[in-house]
């Protein structure tokens, strides 16, 4: 009798010990869904805001062509190519939007590094967050010597900046006209 019992013991022991071990497998690969599932919905939040400042841009700036820049290739968002009425492909402004938690200094050098590669004069920095030394007030934060605009996420600055990028490049290119008119 003492024989069986130890058996059984045995028997349930195992059991025991192999729920344990199914039940801590199953917590771990639950972690990690749940850590999949969780940087899923960062990546399609930040591709959710790159689309849709690439609408805003396309209904905003029809005469202008807005490049989209591939998933998973090295570089910013979007870049928007400036056409006036008679003349098309005027400058370039290399565009990048960020959704996350804390502003990074960094990803205004990533920004310029990616504007150098492309020959890129103007970059503008979209994000939900400001770099902390940006006066509220302003609305704007310029860079690398006003080469990189950082800007809150918010339609009205995004086409008042913009606006105000596209003018100065037409009118820059309206005045060289004039000075190489020969006379």
């Amino acid at each position: 009798k003492s024989v069986i019992e130890d058996k059984i013991r045995e028997v349930e022991r195992k059991k025991d010990k192999e729920s344990e071990i199914d039940k801590r497998r199953l917590l771990t690969r639950i972690a990690e869904m749940e850590k999949i599932a969780k940087q899923k919905s960062v990546e399609v939040q930040g591709e959710v805001q790159e689309e849709l400042i690439q609408d805003f841009l396309r209904d905003k700036f029809p005469d202008d062509d807005v490049e989209e820049i591939k998933k998973g290739a090295k570089g910013g968002d979007c870049i928007l190519t400036i056409n006036s009425k008679d003349k098309t492909n005027i400058a370039r402004i290399y565009i990048e939007s960020k959704d996350r938690g804390t502003f990074q200094e960094e990803w205004t050098n990533k920004l310029l590094n990616d504007m150098k590669k492309k020959n890129i004069s103007y970059g503008i920095l979209i994000s939900t967050t400001l770099p902390k030394n940006m006066e509220k007030n302003i609305g704007f934060s310029a860079k690398h010597g006003g080469k990189i605009i950082v800007i809150p996420m918010d339609y009205r600055i995004i086409h008042l900046m913009i606006s105000s990028i596209r003018s100065r490049l037409i009118q820059s290119l309206n005045q060289n006209k004039e000075i190489d008119v020969p006379r």
